[in-house]
Formats: C-alpha cells, sequence, structure tokens
C-alpha cells in the first residue's frame, strides 16, 4: 500500500468498506513532519475519516442529525457574559444551541459558522446593541430578523424554535 505522501515514516493504515471504492479512513507514522513544519521535533501519528465518504456509501439511507436551534455570535469581549447566560436559559428550555468560539468578531464569518450549523436562528449582540438591551434575532431560512429586548430574548426563541 503506497499513501502517496512523502512525510510517512512508520507504519500506514487505510480503511475500506465492502462495494466501496476507495478509502474511507487513512493514516500513519510521521515522525519529523512538526518540524518540518516549525515546530519542536516530535514523533507522531495521525489519522482522518471521510465523514462525507461514509455518509455517501449509505444511499441516503443516512439522515444528518437536525442544525442548531439558535447560534449566538460573540462580536466583542464585553457581550460574552450576556451570551453564555443567554446560551445557559436555552439550553435549559430544551434548544439546541451554539455558541461561536472562534477567534474572528467578524459578522460575516459568525454567520457562515452559523450556516454551516444548520442554525434556524441567529443571535446577533454587539456593543451597540448591548448598551440598549436589545438583540437582532435573524431567521436563517426567511432572511427576516427582528430587534428583541435582551432580558426577553429566550422566551421569543423557545416559542419560535418550540423548545
Amino acid at each position: 500500500m503506497v499513501r502517496g505522501l512523502d512525510y510517512y515514516t512508520g507504519p500506514i493504515f487505510e480503511v475500506t468498506a465492502p462495494g466501496f471504492p476507495g478509502s474511507i479512513a487513512s493514516g500513519g507514522r510521521y515522525d519529523g513532519l512538526v518540524a518540518a513544519l516549525g515546530g519542536p521535533d516530535l514523533p507522531a501519528c495521525g489519522g482522518s475519516i471521510g465523514i462525507e465518504r461514509i455518509l455517501s456509501s449509505q444511499d441516503g439511507s443516512a439522515e444528518l442529525e437536525p442544525g442548531l436551534d439558535v447560534a449566538l455570535t460573540v462580536l466583542s469581549e464585553e457581550t460574552e457574559p450576556a451570551l453564555v447566560e443567554l446560551a445557559s436559559r436555552l439550553r435549559a428550555a430544551g434548544l439546541r444551541v451554539g455558541l461561536y468560539l472562534g477567534a474572528s468578531g467578524k459578522i460575516a464569518k459568525q454567520l457562515k459558522w452559523a450556516n454551516d450549523q444548520r442554525a434556524r436562528y441567529v443571535v446577533l449582540l454587539g456593543p451597540r446593541e448591548h448598551a440598549e438591551g436589545v438583540v437582532t434575532v435573524r431567521d436563517m431560512e426567511s432572511g427576516g430578523q427582528a430587534q428583541v429586548c435582551l432580558a426577553e430574548a429566550a422566551e421569543h426563541l423557545v416559542e419560535r424554535a418550540g423548545g
């Protein structure tokens, strides 16, 4: 078996499935790779799993888990405590909630993340809205949005998302 990548230095592996062309997982040992990329000289091994390949091998019978009910964006550090509190209240009501943990405060990047999470609603809370005590709730299906009092945001979202 040849993986075709020069950085492997020891055992390599591939996982195949009957009746499926190609591998669905692969990996191996690659001592020296971390050092070659500027890090310390560490022995290492790793692998990857082709989730899309596995799902495609199911002939459409595998259903994806439902997306988030609500995605919370973090547009500034000062709004984070209020968003953590809101996330807690929404989860207690039974909603599937995600809180953006990336380093980017850019709204476009966070909306892409929310879309990737298949979120139905997105909560936007920037410094101005926080000072005014409101959040913007965006419906990702319709594209509509509304400003809601921060203190009433959990109830508003539970009512709409069916928690």
